[in-house]
């Protein structure tokens, strides 16, 4: 009868420690949710706005208004890659006598 009742104490205290690990895993993905949630809300106020529409036209579409000049900037390391198959190969020698920076 005792071992009974310890079985059975056991059982509700595996039960529970299961229920309450289950239940904080279910809250920090509630938390997740809900932050995205509140990101979400406020990027869509911003479109609500006519300056979120024009930043969301121009950052993903590269869209720009009449008589605008648009620049761009490439990195050095870009500008090295793009002009790379350009160049000629070198020779043995020159890579000799200039170094092999490549």
């Amino acid at each position: 009868m005792l071992a009974f009742l310890v079985h059975g104490l056991m059982s509700m205290v595996t039960k529970r420690s299961l229920a309450t690990r289950e239940y904080d895993m279910v809250y920090e993905e509630y938390e997740t949710v809900q932050d995205s949630h509140d990101r979400l809300g406020g990027s869509v106020e911003l479109l609500r706005t006519e300056y979120g529409k024009e930043t969301v036209l121009r950052e993903s579409f590269g869209v720009v208004r009449p008589h605008e000049k648009v620049y761009t900037i490439i990195e050095p390391d870009e500008y090295k890659k793009k002009l790379l198959p350009l160049q000629p190969e070198r020779t043995w020698w020159q890579k000799i006598w200039y170094g092999d920076d490549e």
